[in-house]
């Protein structure tokens, strides 16, 4: 008998085909920095599966009668690979008094599962051994995943005596999982909050056990507000009251609806920011497995009802589908083989022979980064040189039509200029870095990608955008931590609102890499082309381009796939 996925899976399988979002394991540790590798073939992962019941569920034994406390600490490891019931398996092998003080969801620790079990005292009926391992990522209590090197960690464990039976009397908070079982055990959930304008959902993504309470962990995130590197930038807003709680400490799902009940003692809210509610739930709790429909109630009553949306309107791609290009004859659309101009704005692009163009489709405005600086140009032909200054990288253009721009050896020196040619400094959190080599402004205008050089590395730098109440962008907030190290990045481009796409160049190779980085998550080694420039996500499906010197352009079919779509072209747009 066939199985057809549930509307969720679906949607997570359409998004990992459309932009090859298959992610290999990054693994990392409490501290430092994630370091993408600097070898290796293209790595492919497990996709999302079609049907619950293929999904891999772990059966962890119980304690042994007799077990010694080396096989109890065992069996307790072994036992966190069950969410169910609150990790009651695991908490079978703890003494009945630090069972009910445990906390597993305290956080995560992931290493590859090489541990050693040591000694370090055992007496009558106490005893403590100690768990050596070398741990390359964890998560934390919310949820926020962070990969770094490998670092070697030492776990204590005390053991007593129960019933004449050893069991774990102390242990660190939280569980530890190897790379491989983690994304059987966890699964990335995108919370949504609103831009300061409540036009648009901005994603951040989260890390929880799969299908296992998860649309409330899910609410239980979403009521703790925006991860802190967004928070402190104000980036994004959450239209839920912070003093708001739930009527029960659960969100239920019964015949796919997700039933979220407030208390309506703790909210004051006006229809307007009820309704903004009720979207910012539906769209985080979208991937929720069972999840197809939400009913937000006030303590009992409820206040709207609504269909959970589709990925494709949450990830905010671009609606412009054909890559838009330079030629030696024309600036326009590649279409059928031939170039389309795009009237008056295409002509006046192609008029200034431009290094890098980025268009706002939807504003009639773009950035064209010429030998005389960089021009901002109008839909109806005319442009203005809005920055002169020389070595600049490429530039990008936000959301609200401000042109982005940055000399490639004054990596502080950020201005921003709006289209009566009026520009600004934006203050940086990256004051210490050499240089600058890439740019990009996210499809919602909440954070920018950059890439930064250092004496001891590359860095990429993801950080939220702190604009002043009528838009204009006035400073950048901490880079989401820890910062991911890249060998040489030659350009970046969001592939839509969750992931990033960049091109770089390992110190063990003279080509370049591709690499699709999920913000708050892991990222995966694509194949790529020796002579690839420019990079970047478009169309409805967040189709990955690939633009290279020689004059070609590509999008992605597959992991380790590129498909010819142009050939004579003297640039790729970034087109939003």
């Amino acid at each position: 008998m066939s199985h057809f996925p549930h509307p969720g899976v679906r949607r997570r399988l359409a998004r990992a085909l459309s932009i090859a979002t298959i992610a290999s394991v990054a693994i990392a540790s409490l501290t430092g920095c994630a370091m993408i590798p600097r070898s290796g073939d293209v790595h492919e992962g497990v996709s999302a599966p079609a049907n619950e019941s293929d999904l891999i569920q772990f059966l962890p034994s119980g304690p042994a009668d007799g077990a010694s406390p080396q096989e109890i600490l065992r069996g307790f490891v072994d036992a966190a690979t069950s969410p169910r019931d609150d990790w009651g398996i695991a908490r079978e092998f703890l003494t009945k008094t630090f069972s009910a003080e445990w906390k597993p969801t305290a956080g995560v620790l992931i290493d590859q599962g090489n541990r050693d079990v040591t000694q370090k005292a055992l007496s009558g009926d106490a005893a403590e051994f100690v768990l050596d391992t070398s741990v390359y990522a964890r998560v934390d209590e919310s949820g926020n995943y962070a990969d770094t090197p490998a670092t070697r960690t030492q776990l204590s464990f005390g053991f007593a005596l129960q019933g004449g039976q050893w069991r774990i009397s102390s242990a660190p908070a939280g569980v530890l999982l190897d790379q491989s079982t983690f994304g059987q055990v966890f699964a990335d959930q995108s919370l949504y909050f609103f831009d300061p304008s409540f036009e648009r959902l901005v994603p951040d993504v989260r890390w929880f056990p799969a299908r296992v309470s998860t649309s409330t962990r899910v609410i239980k995130a979403l009521l703790s507000g925006p991860s802190s590197w967004l928070a402190q930038s104000d980036a994004v807003v959450s239209t839920i009251p912070p003093e708001a709680v739930l009527v029960a400490d659960s969100v239920p799902v019964q015949d796919g609806t997700a039933t979220v009940n407030f208390d309506i003692k703790s909210l004051r809210v006006d229809s307007l920011t009820s309704s903004r509610m009720l979207r910012q739930i539906s769209a985080s709790l979208s991937q929720v497995y069972g999840v197809d429909h939400v009913d937000m109630q006030f303590s009992g009553a409820s206040e709207g009802g609504t269909a959970v949306p589709s990925s494709s309107s949450l990830l905010a791609p671009s609606a412009y589908s054909s890559a838009v290009v330079d030629t030696e004859e024309r600036f326009g659309t590649y279409q059928a083989g031939s170039v389309v101009t795009l009237p008056r704005i295409g002509e006046a692009i192609h008029a200034l022979r431009p290094q890098a163009v980025s268009v706002r489709m939807n504003l009639g405005v773009a950035a064209a980064l010429t030998s005389s600086g960089l021009f901002s140009v109008f839909g109806d032909g005319q442009s203005v040189n809005v920055d002169a200054r020389e070595r600049l990288i490429a530039p990008a253009v936000d959301t609200r039509g401000f042109l982005w721009s940055v000399p490639r050896d004054e990596p502080a020196a950020v201005r921003v200029a709006s289209t009566d040619g009026s520009s600004s400094e934006v203050v940086v959190s990256w004051a210490a870095a050499d240089t600058i080599s890439a740019l990009s402004v996210s499809p919602d205008g909440t954070r920018v990608a950059v890439a930064l050089g250092y004496r001891e590395a590359s860095r990429l730098c993801v950080a939220g955008i702190t604009r002043s109440p009528d838009g204009v962008p006035v400073s950048l907030g901490p880079c989401l931590e820890p910062y991911v190290l890249v060998d040489n990045i030659q350009a970046l481009g969001w592939a839509d609102g969750e992931r990033i796409a960049m091109l770089a160049t390992p110190q063990s190779s003279t080509n370049p890499v591709t690499y699709l980085l999920t913000v708050g998550g892991r990222f995966t080694s694509l194949s790529t082309l020796s002579d690839g420039t420019v990079i970047n996500g478009s169309g409805p499906t967040a189709t990955l381009r690939l633009g290279t010197a020689s004059g070609a352009v590509y999008e992605q079919a597959s992991v380790s796939r590129w498909l010819l779509v142009a050939s004579g072209v003297r640039l790729l747009a970034t087109v939003n």
